[in-house]
């Protein structure tokens, strides 16, 4: 429902359903859906949709985003893993208990997803009303509040990649104690932190999904531009995954995938920012251009 654009989500009222005749054709219905369903279909190869600019240009930056999102999702629990364990002897029982802390991190990426939809909601409602939209040839809010994600994204990106990682041995000379504890070192605690912040992030760019489309696309090219913008993003998302693993495999380091996924949202905040400059700079001129005529 939310990504669905607001003229066309449902509000049914009781008076309606009075007006309804359950003993008509339900043929005729059928034809209607499969009408719809073909004209929704044929909006996927429509012109209007592949040379929208901006369009384009969003589904591209974000898939950028998209694939360097998944990396530190995917392999946060080996990254630390490599360093929490090291010097511990694997055959004692303390390594099961330290491999089950261990899973705090991805978790946290997760409530950090979670807790960035709720609060990037609350500042696209702020600054964004669909309504009141009058002229989409211009720099938006919304617009200002993606380029702001991209670049908190490929920030926080860069402090998990160069951030110090919390060990076993460390943390049981903190504690004093023969039991591990994840968050007794400094290094334990800001490293979780950082999972949170990347996490809320990552949340923000599926919250603004669907406004964005809805500011990008008319409402007979909605649906298609949401489809098309989904397939993108999982494929990127699949990329992102498999160009990790690979260049863990031949580099034997996690370093390397980390600062790629870093230098995606970061690179794809610049051809954002570069299209817009172009743009809607463009566009300004040409309007410009046209109000001189008209006075002339």
């Amino acid at each position: 429902m939310i990504l669905t654009p607001v003229q066309q989500r449902p509000r049914a009222r009781r008076s309606e359903y009075s007006k309804l005749d359950f003993k008509e054709d339900y043929g005729v219905h059928w034809k209607e859906f499969r009408q719809q369903l073909w004209e929704s279909f044929s909006c996927l190869f429509s012109r209007s949709v592949w040379t929208n600019a901006p369009f384009i240009t969003y589904v591209l930056t974000n898939g950028m985003a998209a694939a360097g999102v998944v990396i530190p999702w995917t392999f946060v629990y080996d990254y630390v893993r490599t360093e929490w364990l090291s010097g511990l002897d694997l055959s004692t029982e303390l390594n099961s208990v330290a491999e089950t802390q261990l899973a705090w991190y991805p978790s946290l990426i997760g409530l950090g997803s979670c807790a960035g939809q709720i609060l990037f909601g609350l500042v696209i409602s702020k600054v964004h009303n669909p309504l009141k939209v009058t002229n989409r040839r211009k720099m938006n809010g919304l617009m200002y509040v993606f380029a702001t994600v991209l670049f908190l994204n490929g920030a926080m990106t860069l402090a998990f990649t160069h951030a110090p990682l919390p060990t076993y041995v460390t943390s049981l000379g903190v504690s004093g104690t023969e039991a591990p504890d994840l968050f007794s070192t400094t290094a334990g605690s800001v490293f979780a932190a950082i999972c949170f912040l990347l996490g809320m992030t990552d949340g923000a760019f599926m919250t603004i999904l669907g406004p964005m489309l809805e500011f990008f696309l008319n409402e007979t090219n909605f649906p298609a531009g949401l489809g098309i913008s989904l397939c993108f993003t999982g494929a990127f998302n699949l990329a992102g995954t498999l160009l990790g693993a690979r260049m863990q495999d031949a580099l034997g380091s996690y370093y390397s995938a980390n600062l790629f996924a870093s230098s995606l949202p970061l690179g794809g905040l610049a051809i954002f920012l570069i299209f817009c400059c172009i743009y809607y700079r463009g566009e300004k001129e040409s309007s410009q251009v046209d109000f001189d005529t008209t006075e002339a």
